[in-house]
């Protein structure tokens, strides 16, 4: 049986004794149910008991979260960005529904996918409810995502702004500089200037002091 989701893609219950899958069901019929048992199969058979009883996998293409519940493992994996805390509401409703529908007698007597037909609609119930986060109630991930999104606005300003400083802060630092020169261009002008005038103020003397000197000397001439 193929079910239709969008966001669980696959949902199964496995004992913890023998980490055999009793039921499972592959909710979107793009996905490869085969691959996505295999993929169970090794996760169940990884799972430390003692240690991890509420977990979550992560893989390239999807997250797979799980509880342990009454001797079973209930999983479900799941788009990436679905949230955690949506995941795990679904698995306890899911555990909550499988538990009391199979009592611990018909589950441990269960072979391999032999109640994964008798238990369409517990899967149906589970997806219908907390397939899509917005309609499952969960208030706190709607928050946490229109803050995400607000967060990236912020940051995204704050990139913007802090830019535009550094920009003014560059431009700022070339106008010191050109300031900086500019003195230094009117200071060696002024330098010039002034070597000049003391350059011509000498030849005006010596020019003058030459004049004088030769109309001595016709003077003198004349006189004599």
């Amino acid at each position: 049986y193929i079910m239709t989701g969008g966001n669980i893609f696959y949902m199964a219950v496995g004992r913890v004794g023998d980490r055999v899958l009793i039921a499972s069901q592959c909710a979107q019929q793009r996905h490869n149910e085969a691959k996505f048992q295999s993929f169970v199969g090794k996760a169940f058979r990884g799972i430390k008991v003692e240690k991890q009883q509420k977990c979550t996998i992560t893989s390239n293409t999807l997250n797979a979260h799980y509880v342990i519940s009454e001797d079973c493992i209930f999983m479900v994996l799941c788009d990436k960005k679905y949230p955690r805390r949506v995941a795990y509401q679904a698995l306890q409703h899911f555990a909550e529904t499988f538990i009391h529908k199979y009592k611990a007698k018909r589950i441990d007597g269960a072979s391999e996918l032999s109640l994964s037909s008798k238990s369409a609609d517990v899967f149906r119930a589970v997806l219908a409810r907390f397939d899509d986060p917005a309609q499952s109630g969960d208030r706190i991930s709607a928050i946490n995502s229109d803050l995400d999104d607000l967060r990236v606005n912020m940051t995204s300003n704050i990139d913007s702004v802090l830019s535009n400083q550094a920009g003014l802060r560059e431009l700022q630092t070339s106008a010191d500089e050109l300031a900086s020169q500019a003195n230094s261009f009117q200071r060696e002008s002024r330098g010039v200037k002034n070597q000049t005038c003391i350059r011509r103020c000498r030849m005006y003397f010596i020019l003058v002091a030459l004049i004088a000197l030769i109309l001595l000397v016709i003077y003198f001439n004349l006189k004599g």
